[in-house]
């Protein structure tokens, strides 16, 4: 009569311990990499989004609205920071000077976003009633780029959103925007 061994020996178990750990020691660094490019994709989709419903609300309503970054805890811009990870309006902007309680209608306030966003670039986006772009000067006829990333994606996954003179906002992956 044959006695057949049932179960692990300790040896094999330590095999396959030290496998497992080889896998995942390689393995988890590059699914962070793929979580944070992931949330660059997000991001980059809700400022599309936010572009778009400006330049749709600024033609549904035959009034200039714009986009602007928040000031840290406030619901007003901070026309002065290029930086919009702490969140953004948007707003009517018939006096085209930035949100002003008495004159402006806020329409959406977004939070900041979660993760380590990198967000940069125009301080404030304008749309006229036609849909077009429109720089606070008027003699600036030029693109506005936007450069949108998580703090730990890799270069691989920037983005750069572009808003035209036309007010059509395109997206192309590079790292620094004009």
């Amino acid at each position: 009569m044959v006695i057949r061994q049932q179960g692990l020996t300790l040896i094999e178990l330590m095999v396959t311990l030290a496998v497992a750990i080889v896998l995942l020691a390689v393995g988890i660094p590059a699914f962070q990499s793929m979580i944070a490019n992931h949330r660059a994709a997000a991001l980059t989709n809700r400022m599309v989004s936010t572009l778009t419903l400006a330049r749709t609300e600024a033609m549904g309503r035959a009034t200039p609205v714009a986009v602007c970054p928040r000031k840290a805890g406030k619901v007003e811009c901070d026309t002065s920071a290029t930086a919009w990870s702490n969140g953004w309006l948007v707003f009517t902007d018939v006096s085209g000077s930035g949100l002003s309680p008495t004159e402006e209608q806020r329409i959406r306030t977004f939070e900041e976003p979660t993760g380590k966003p990198a967000i940069g670039g125009a301080a404030m986006i304008r749309f006229g009633p036609d849909g077009m772009q429109r720089p606070r000067d008027p003699d600036d006829l030029a693109e506005i780029g936007m450069s949108v990333k998580e703090s730990d994606a890799t270069k691989a996954a920037a983005r750069c959103l572009i808003v035209a003179v036309t007010g059509v906002v395109r997206m192309e992956r590079k790292e620094t925007c004009p």
